[in-house]
């Protein structure tokens, strides 16, 4: 359309006008802050950098070494008071068990709850040698330091059964499930196929 100098009429908004900028509006407001994911905070920001298999494991190790902690501790509670009045075990609580005190049971457990998960984890970290576990042919195609964690997560929760079958379960002491749970949780990393893959030798 024409005006009345016989031109046409400048596109675009009025003089003065206040231009939008591109993309802005409700649409980009909504799509920033619903759909693009807050920036990790810079303590955090190498966690992007770490792949999901390296994660596992590490969780792995540290479920292990939580495991062990638990151990030493409860371990040396039985072991210098074998009567287990140093840890509040309610009085009868062996009856039913092969056990007169929990001098025996403070052993096991740190045998088994104590030193195997420690070394597991301390084998998972360094690597160190590169060989299987001897004796155990079903385990040859993985380091060593694997199988122990997978034997640590089986012998958590074997214990945990072992206890609940002959003394029952402890309505008062929740450890029990939390150990139980554990045990679970370490079998179960060291089944994951990312995580025995890190530890093919």
């Amino acid at each position: 359309m024409l005006n009345a100098k016989g031109t046409s009429p400048p596109r675009g908004p009025p003089a003065g006008a206040r231009k939008t900028p591109q993309g802005a509006g409700p649409g980009r407001f909504f799509k920033k802050f619903f759909f693009s994911p807050p920036p990790l905070p810079p303590p955090l920001k190498f966690l992007v950098f770490v792949p999901p298999n390296i994660m596992l494991r590490w969780l792995l190790i540290l479920l292990l070494l939580f495991n062990a902690l638990g151990a030493y501790y409860g371990s040396y509670m039985l072991l210098s008071d074998p009567s287990g009045e140093a840890i509040q075990m309610a009085d009868g609580i062996l009856e039913g068990s092969p056990f007169h005190n929990f001098l025996i049971p403070g052993i096991i457990l740190l045998l088994v709850n104590g030193l195997l998960p420690t070394v597991a984890a301390a084998g998972m970290i360094t690597r160190k040698p590169q060989k299987p576990l001897p004796g155990f042919p079903i385990l040859k195609p993985y380091h060593w330091s694997w199988s122990l964690a997978l034997i640590a997560g089986i012998g958590l929760m074997i214990w945990i059964g072992v206890q609940i079958a002959m003394l029952g379960y402890w309505k008062d002491y929740p450890i029990q499930g939390i150990y139980g749970t554990l045990g679970v949780l370490i079998t179960g990393l060291a089944l994951l196929p990312g995580v025995r893959k890190g530890y093919r030798v």
